[in-house]
């Protein structure tokens, strides 16, 4: 059996290689059935010819359908020590894959080349399918994570003039991503989200906010405010990377060295382009690989990828929530709240114009109207219009020495008929109950009423005696 090797697309020009049988490690090659199904298989080992550099080629007619007495179900090509740098084919048959790395991405068009590996990103607005940083916020126009080295990289082999604006975006696996504790701190199993830090990550629910809008992932490490740059687990990652890329392009690299030693016209044009090629992976790796320097509060961890729509809100009548599920024990809903019935220690109604305290009292620093009023404990409104009262006890404040108390005391003196009150509160309609505290038989009447000023209180005759009284102002309609 023989083996051919072209020099040129027609193969007119060719020359072949009669290589006996060795036994050894497989490296890359091809495997066919004869017809009378036993296998026929080439692979490279340890051999010196062009283009198949530093790899022998093997050709192999077995004798049996196992084509080995230990292998069932098939033959090996390659092993973890002698493997294929790059397969380039139509299609791909097996019933089963193992990639070395985590996650699986798809290549968008970039034009911001300051876009590198965990960077957070969204389609970006007017452009052909293309995507820069996320700059706001639970944006909604995100669809993923900058990925370093995608196990699965759904991307078109054929050359490309914008290969450098090229990213792979994580869409599924696990991948470094860059966060920040805008929200709160990180916990493993946290949410995450856009943050207004553009190409960042946040907590979804934390310290400040907690909106509805696209999930990108679920965090796989602790972030705090305490730190910054990578994670140890995103530098390893990032380092195992860059050295594996790096070691397949320098494969590549040689390969492509030793054939254009040979190579003369359109095909050393070709190697050319190819090593131009990766060039510019190169630079793109060492772009996406570079470690992170960042403020405190700001870094990269690894990252579940699972973009996924969230609406923290409740999913039934019920909703519990305890003490630690509380930020710094408060909860600010920018909603509204429906409540059959509900338990408060303290209630804080409109920015502190309404207080229900522990003890039962009610504090009201405004207007308040209603139809029916039952109160038994302590109630303080500025001002309040009530249909229908009940009240246990009511006691009227006469500490107010500003002028307006709406109630007060004063002293008809003897030998006099008249006393004039001032009081800013008074109006023409008001109502002023008067209650004498000295025995009389005079008759105390309210006169003269100076709406916002002063009112008087009469007798008809001079009495004897000083005549005390108190009176309360009621206000009318």
């Amino acid at each position: 059996m023989g083996l051919i090797d072209c020099s040129n697309a027609s193969c007119s020009n060719s020359v072949t290689v009669a290589i006996p049988f060795q036994t050894g490690v497989i490296g890359f090659g091809d495997v066919v059935v004869g017809s009378d199904n036993y296998p026929f298989m080439v692979y490279g080992y340890n051999y010196q010819l062009t283009p198949f550099v530093d790899a022998d080629v093997i050709a192999v007619k077995c004798n049996s359908t196992t084509c080995h007495t230990g292998y069932t179900g098939g033959i090996n090509l390659g092993s973890e020590g002698h493997f294929f740098n790059n397969v380039y084919a139509a299609n791909y048959n097996g019933k089963s894959i193992t990639v070395s790395n985590f996650d699986l991405a798809e290549d968008y068009l970039a034009e911001d080349q300051s876009i590198t590996a965990g960077d957070v990103v969204g389609l970006t607005a007017g452009k052909d399918i293309s995507v820069s940083k996320t700059s706001s916020s639970y944006a909604p126009n995100v669809i993923g994570v900058v990925s370093t080295k995608p196990g699965l990289r759904l991307s078109g082999w054929e050359e490309k003039d914008d290969i450098k604006k090229m990213i792979p975006v994580a869409l599924a696996g696990r991948v470094p991503v860059k966060v920040t504790t805008e929200n709160g701190p990180i916990k493993r199993g946290d949410m995450l989200v856009p943050a207004s830090k553009p190409g960042y990550a946040m907590k979804a629910c934390g310290e400040k906010t907690c909106q509805k809008g696209l999930v990108i992932g679920i965090a796989m490490e602790d972030f705090g405010a305490n730190q910054n740059g990578d994670s140890i687990q995103v530098t390893q990652e990032i380092q195992e990377t860059k050295a594996k890329v790096n070691n397949e392009i320098e494969i590549i690299q040689e390969n492509l060295k030793e054939y254009e030693l040979s190579a003369t016209g359109a095909k050393k044009k070709e190697i050319n382009e190819q090593f131009e090629k990766t060039e510019a992976i190169t630079e793109i790796t060492e772009k996406l690989t570079k470690p992170m320097a960042a403020n405190y509060g700001e870094g990269r961890v690894m990252m579940f990828v699972n973009l996924t729509y969230h609406d923290p809100k409740p999913a039934t009548p019920n909703w519990s929530l305890s003490a630690d599920q509380i930020p710094s024990g408060n909860l600010t809903i920018d909603g509204s709240i429906t409540a059959k019935e509900g338990q408060f220690m303290r209630l804080n109604i409109g920015q502190g114009k309404v207080e229900i305290l522990d003890t039962g009292d009610i504090n009201i620093f405004g207007t308040t109207t209603t139809k029916n009023l039952t109160v038994n404990a302590l109630f303080t409104a500025a001002k309040s219009v009530i249909q229908d009262l009940q009240i246990d006890r009511l006691t009227l404040n006469t500490k107010n020495t500003s002028g307006d108390a709406s109630t007060g005391s004063s002293t008809i003196k003897a030998s006099s008929t008249k006393v004039t009150i001032e009081n800013s509160s008074v109006k023409k309609n008001s109502r002023v109950l008067l209650t004498a505290r000295t025995k009389t038989s005079a008759t105390l009447a309210v006169t003269n009423i100076i709406e916002g000023n002063s009112f008087d209180v009469e007798i008809a005759s001079p009495d004897k005696e000083d005549i005390n009284f108190d009176y309360w102002i009621i206000q009318t309609n």
